[in-house]
């Protein structure tokens, strides 16, 4: 028969008293996640068997596993078939060249009944160990999961012999050879010995397998937690029987070896690289440290190389809580609680004017461990003191530092006022301050610069502009709301000096004007009115600039050139222009000037005709003439109106008397006089006089051609 090994690859089994696998050691309703199981089963083993008979007749189910490991002169048959309390198996080997299988086993091997066999089996260290990691509340919960289709039963099988016996999944033969290349068969059995189901058979050749030692060990440690990383080959094709690891500590004084793990470390078959992490209860001691790999028989293998670690103490003393500052006899006395650290040196003193940093250390030797008090004599009168406290071990850890404690030593004396304030506006509209301070003050903490708009009835209101520790003797206002200042505006500043104890100064005030450069805005419309032709209404709406002062009215004829005809106060926004002419049309302009004198663009008006509604009298006495020859067509005379605005007359015509009548020209005409070349005998002749408003008279009477 030949079998065949494929590898398997292993997802991360981790068994630890932190974290239970609860997913897969747990199985109250596993049945149901068979396929699941099944395929964790092969994960664990860390290859498939697949096995293939000469005899056609002897063809095995693939599904059905065994596997082999030597201890001593004994061979250790395992399977990992899940059978029922009271069934077991028998074992046959059937030796190369040999024709039949020998039954190696007297009774059927049979697993524990009953639960209550496990601790005196398994031994108390194992049983509570495996009860501990798969959270088993009792022997019947712990015996159930390890029998039924688990994860777990199957994983401890290989851990430890013992749980294989316990399960009735092991066999050890003691008669084999090893080198020998021999068959195995199980076959399974009821309780009353009757064969069941399918058997497994399996060929080995039996080869003693020694487990290599781990390499490449590191021990590292922060505080009481240790570190500890190895390398192990991968499982390959071959199987190497290595199931897990255990990793030990030696005392170098007393050469005495522990175990470290309570738990087990799972090897695992798709990777190379382990690490275990404990706790330790030594700092500042040297330890040795090795591991070992345990084959499925729990033989340890050769252990690795040695590593001696220092476990240094990297651990600060916790907090010091709370610290106490005392102003007493010209000295500020700084108090603290002891520290309950066991390995306390004691505490550092720290001093500073700035809470927020700048701290030093007052003492270079620590104070001792009991006398939790310092005395600072170097101190001045008018200064805020801030004080921390660290503690320090042994090993030259030291704590963080300690929440502030303060003390502030009074001062009365204000500091001198600021003089020769003087204020100019910079390139980018900046108002600058420079102000000279003289003597100045060892305790002034900050200026502070006020500024206030002036409004029309001199009112003050002041906002402040600095905050703690502006100490500069200049300063550039950017403006209100950082969006600059109004133009032709008056400011006031003052300056204030401000000492550590909070004495103020007396204020220097100075006042500057915002240089008005920008041309106020213009109306944003001007409407001009006709009125009857006597005069032009010209009215516009108020400007948005606030230092606007008054208007400038100008027209432009539509002919001419735009001239300056009135000056008005800011108060008005209308006025009446009388110098017009009926019949022309005007542009009116309004612009706006303000305090110093800027004037904006002036906005115009839309074009306006000065006209009247008044036409002129009636056209009188009309005639019609023929010319010398009639083919010349007929001449329209008739008499003259007299209109200071008359611009001259219209000729219609009409075929009947009282029909539509149209104009000869559309042209007016100057003369009392017009020749109709086209006219006709039997034309009808009407005559309107027109101002230069367009206003037309009443038609003439009308006149025939005869």
């Amino acid at each position: 028969m030949i079998c065949r090994k494929t590898a398997v690859p292993v997802t991360k089994i981790t068994i630890s008293t932190s974290k239970k696998l609860y997913f897969t050691l747990n199985t109250r309703g596993m049945h149901q996640y068979f396929d699941i199981v099944s395929t964790l089963v092969a994960i664990i083993l860390g290859l498939t068997m697949v096995c293939i008979s000469n005899s056609t007749a002897e063809a095995q189910s693939t599904d059905q596993q065994m596997r082999y490991a030597v201890q001593g002169d004994s061979v250790y048959i395992y399977h990992i078939r899940s059978i029922q309390p009271g069934q077991g198996f028998n074992i046959y080997r059937k030796d190369e060249g040999e024709s039949g299988f020998t039954k190696l086993n007297d009774a059927p091997i049979r697993g524990i009944t009953y639960a209550a066999e496990l601790p005196s089996v398994l031994g108390l260290d194992i049983y509570n160990q495996i009860q501990r990691n798969i959270d088993a509340e009792s022997e019947k919960d712990m015996f159930f999961t390890l029998r039924s289709n688990s994860v777990a039963g199957r994983l401890y099988t290989f851990v430890y012999p013992e749980v294989a016996q316990a399960l009735g999944r092991l066999y050890i033969d003691s008669t084999v050879e090893v080198g020998e290349r021999v068959t195995y068969k199980i076959e399974f059995v009821n309780d009353l010995g009757e064969p069941q189901g399918d058997p497994i058979i399996q060929e080995f050749n039996i080869n003693r397998y020694i487990p290599e030692p781990p390499e490449n060990l590191t021990v590292k440690n922060e505080g009481y937690s240790v570190t500890v990383k190895w390398e192990y080959p991968k499982m390959g094709a071959d199987d190497d029987k290595v199931i897990r690891f255990n990793l030990y500590r030696q005392y170098p004084e007393t050469e005495q070896v522990e175990l470290i793990n309570d738990d087990i470390i799972i090897r695992r078959s798709n990777i190379s690289s382990y690490q275990e992490r404990f706790q330790t209860e030594e700092l500042g001691r040297e330890m040795r440290y090795f591991i070992s790999a345990i084959d499925i028989t729990g033989q340890p293998g050769p252990p690795s190389e040695k590593v001696t670690h220092y476990i240094k103490d990297d651990i600060p003393p916790s907090v010091v809580s709370p610290v106490n500052a005392e102003y007493i006899d010209n000295k500020i006395e700084i108090t603290w609680p002891v520290s309950p650290e066991t390995d306390l040196e004691g505490y550092y003193v720290y001093k500073s004017q700035d809470i927020r940093q700048g701290y030093k250390k007052l003492n270079s030797v620590p104070v001792a461990p009991l006398e939790t008090i310092f005395r600072d004599s170097s101190i001045t009168e008018g200064n805020r003191y801030f004080y921390k406290i660290t503690a320090v071990d042994n090993a030259g850890n030291e704590s963080p530092k300690s929440a502030a404690a303060m003390r502030h030593i009074a001062d009365s004396e204000a500091p001198v006022t600021p003089s020769d304030l003087e204020l100019s506006v910079t390139d980018d509209k900046r108002i600058r301050l420079d102000w000279n301070l003289s003597p100045r003050a060892e305790d002034l903490s900050r200026f502070i610069v006020l500024r206030s708009r002036l409004g029309t009835d001199n009112s003050e209101s002041y906002t402040q502009l600095t905050g703690r520790g502006f100490i500069q003797n200049t300063f550039e206002d950017v403006g209100e709301a950082d969006q600059g200042f109004a133009e032709g505006a008056f400011y006031r500043y003052g300056i204030v000096a401000a000492d550590s104890s909070r004495n103020f100064s007396d204020t220097t005030f100075a006042k500057i004007q915002v240089p008005d450069l920008t041309p106020p805005q213009k109306p944003s419309f001007v409407r001009a009115d006709n009125d009857d032709g006597i005069r032009v209404n010209v009215s516009w709406n108020n400007t948005g600039s606030g230092d606007a002062v008054g208007y400038i009215a100008y027209r432009q004829p539509l002919d001419s050139s735009v001239t300056k005809i009135k000056e008005l106060p800011i108060s008005e926004n209308s006025f009446r222009h009388e110098k017009v002419t009926i019949g022309k049309k005007y542009r009116y302009g309004i612009s706006v000037v303000d305090s110093v004198g800027n004037e904006s663009e002036p906005a115009f008006s839309d074009t306006v005709l000065v006209r009247d509604y008044d036409p002129p009298r009636s056209v009188r006495n009309v005639t019609v003439n023929s010319t010398e020859s009639n083919e010349d067509g007929y001449r329209i005379n008739w008499e003259p109106v007299v209109a200071q605005d008359l611009m001259g007359y219209k000729v219609y015509y009409s075929n009947i008397s009282t029909g539509v009548y149209k104009p000869v020209t559309d042209n007016t005409i100057d003369e009392t006089s017009f020749k109709d070349s086209n006219g006709e005998v039997g034309r009808w002749y009407r005559v309107v006089a027109v101002d230069v408003s367009g206003n037309e008279s009443k038609p003439s009477n009308p006149v025939k051609a005869e």
